[in-house]
């Protein structure tokens, strides 16, 4: 493959906590599509295309709840750090 066509290098970059939740998921559920998950969030509409290989893999629905109980245990330690009593189910 020649340079022109491959991937973009991509170091010293800061990966925000919404990334590195896409690429927790991908290692653990979606361990041979990692490198792509990884160049789908190298570009614009990321999210668009993540969708789209969610959907492709049958993993849409397991993506919702890995992401929902991973905003929900995030909210309750900032509830537990700020002492909110966190009564959700």
């Amino acid at each position: 493959m020649s340079r022109g066509n491959s991937p973009p290098r991509v170091t010293n970059v800061r990966i925000s906590p919404t990334h590195r939740l896409v690429l927790d998921f991908a290692r653990e559920f979606l361990p041979v599509d990692y490198d792509e998950v990884r160049h789908i969030f190298s570009r614009r509409g990321a999210y668009r295309r993540y969708k789209d290989l969610l959907v492709r893999r049958g993993a849409l629905e397991r993506w919702y709840d890995f992401s929902n109980k991973a905003e929900e245990a995030v909210l309750r330690e900032w509830c537990a750090e700020n002492g909110i009593d966190f009564s959700g189910t």
